[in-house]
């Protein structure tokens, strides 16, 4: 009896979709690498969720650095981003940057293990 409910269990289970991994589409909230970057630019939302402002670092090539806050408002497959109150890491590099340049918002679409990014004055970005 238990041998016949645990197969009729198993195969409910593949028939719904539950005996396999599922969707396997990347989270949102992940590290990104930009196409064509041979890995060296990277977007990491790691830890940033929906509505929640988060500080967002960037650093570039000498070592300057500037922090903004970051907010996304949407879902995992589109929405909208703000980079805001973006400021230089005093000490960070070489060169103070004029981090206020960095301030935009813009849109995302997200599709299986694609992001792309559109904001104001600039191209498209996509990243995997």
């Amino acid at each position: 009896m238990n041998n016949v409910f645990i197969l009729l269990l198993s195969t409910l289970l593949i028939a719904c979709g539950g005996g396999s991994d599922g969707d396997k589409s990347k989270n949102l909230f992940s590290l990104w690498v930009l196409d064509g970057s041979d890995g060296d630019v990277r977007l990491d939302l790691e830890g940033v969720g929906y509505d929640e402002p988060k500080d967002y670092v960037m650093t570039f090539e000498d070592g300057s650095s500037c922090t903004c806050q970051l907010s996304l408002n949407g879902s995992q497959s589109e929405g909208t981003y703000i980079l805001n109150y973006c400021s230089f890491d005093y000490g960070s590099g070489n060169t103070e940057l004029n981090c206020n340049a960095l301030n935009q918002m813009g849109t995302y679409t997200k599709t299986h293990d694609t992001l792309t990014i559109d904001g104001a004055g600039h191209s498209s970005e996509v990243y995997h």
